[in-house]
């Protein structure tokens, strides 16, 4: 397994995915840190009808394997771009990301990591939706 590393994925419906870690520039940060901060991108490249459950279950496993494969700060980025979804949710594109995404997070062992939600007010352009995953680490004397 790569720090950096591009996983096409195919639901059992037929809806195809890449899921992209990348990792994201110390230079572009305000801040200096010491661990690596890791982009998750997931691009629907093909739909063919809504998914599953299942696909949550697949990528909450796989955060929760990188994680406890490499020491990093995970986070992503809900953007504005329009999705379908059930007429029966009122939410924006930006929320329902993050409710997709939260909700694999609450598929993984709680225990084992730390999750910061960050969402940004604004009216002019929709709201903006982070989250930051990170394991917890042991130190043994």
């Amino acid at each position: 397994m790569f720090l950096e590393q591009v996983i096409p994925s195919i639901t059992k419906e037929g809806n195809e995915y890449l899921i992209k870690f990348s990792e994201f520039k110390p230079e572009s940060l305000p801040i200096r840190i010491e661990i690596k901060v890791i982009d998750i991108t997931l691009y629907q490249v093909k739909k063919v009808k809504q998914n599953s459950p299942e696909l949550i279950s697949y990528l909450a496993d796989y955060f929760f394997e990188y994680l406890q494969k490499f020491d990093v700060i995970i986070y992503y980025y809900c953007d504005h771009v329009d999705v379908e979804m059930r007429k029966t949710r009122s939410v924006s594109p930006q929320r329902y990301r993050n409710d997709f995404f939260n909700a694999a997070y609450r598929k993984i062992s709680n225990e084992a990591l730390i999750r910061k939600q960050i969402i940004i007010d604004d009216e002019e352009n929709g709201d903006h939706y982070i989250t930051i995953i990170t394991s917890k680490k042991m130190k043994m004397n």
